[in-house]
């Protein structure tokens, strides 16, 4: 029995897809059905495909390291811990970045309530075109380009806050 449950925690730790992180993600993250008519997942450009190499996206280290810091004012990258991407363009301009989500899980609570407070800061300075949701070490940020856009991103809101409420 021991040797059973040694193997199956090994097996855990190392098997691609079993980190909770991702599997959080995957939870919160914009489906299929989350995409507002008119809008599809964008095309990344050019010249941000050595920084976001896909679209939707769990962000890696290099990634998450210089996004964090242009994201919000102040963004400390060494307190993230995993980051996800999606971005939504009118699909008359697949290039555009009309909606975008950023489902970012922090190293702990602390490093999480220091972040999520520059974020919040942020928010509210924005709030024409951002909505900022939270619990724990676990934040989801949807910006908009357009407010005219906005209502897309509030419709999301309702969505995303079920989905965290039962994590």
């Amino acid at each position: 029995m021991v040797l059973i449950v040694s193997i199956c925690s090994f097996a855990g730790a190392v098997i691609p897809g079993t980190n909770p992180d991702e599997a959080v993600i995957e939870k919160l993250r914009i489906t299929d059905q989350d995409v507002p008519e008119g809008f599809m997942y964008g095309h990344i450009p050019s010249f941000a495909k050595s920084t976001l190499l896909n679209n939707p996206w769990t962000m890696n280290r290099a990634a998450i390291n210089k996004v964090t810091k242009n994201l919000y004012p102040n963004g400390d990258a060494n307190a993230v811990k995993n980051m996800h991407l999606s971005i939504l363009a009118r699909k008359d301009h697949e290039f555009g970045y009309d909606i975008v989500c950023y489902i970012i899980v922090y190293n702990d609570g602390s490093s999480a309530r220091k972040e999520i407070e520059k974020l919040n800061d942020y928010n509210r300075y924005n709030s024409d075109r951002t909505i900022l949701l939270y619990q724990g070490n676990i934040a989801v940020f949807l910006i908009v380009q357009d407010v005219d856009n906005y209502i897309y991103i509030q419709e999301m809101k309702e969505k995303m806050q079920q989905r965290l409420s039962i994590l």
